[in-house]
């Protein structure tokens, strides 16, 4: 019985499951969105719309955040996701501006 737990656990871990549950509001087996990612994307809305997700201009804005150019994203209660988001996301393979 523990082999097959065991088996089942590694399986998973292959298959790359998420840690996080999925998206209530995205497709089945789309990947769960971080509460990061969701702050990371909402902030330039507000602040600089014309940023988007996926441009150069977002990958310096990323960047940005690492060095700490926005005080209320270093000083944010979720700062180490945040730092944490931003580090994968800037060290992505597809990342703009990397």
């Amino acid at each position: 019985m523990k082999w097959h737990l065991m088996a089942m656990g590694a399986l998973a871990v292959v298959a790359g499951c998420s840690r996080e549950p999925p998206s209530p509001d995205g497709p089945p087996g789309a990947p769960a969105i971080s509460e990061a990612e969701v702050i990371l994307r909402e902030h330039p809305e507000r602040h600089h719309p014309s940023i988007r997700p996926g441009t150069p201009e977002y990958g310096v804005f990323i960047k940005d955040v690492l060095w700490g150019v926005y005080p209320e994203l270093s000083e944010h209660r979720k700062a180490d996701e945040i730092r944490r988001f931003a580090t994968e996301y800037v060290n992505r393979a597809d990342a703009p501006a990397r």
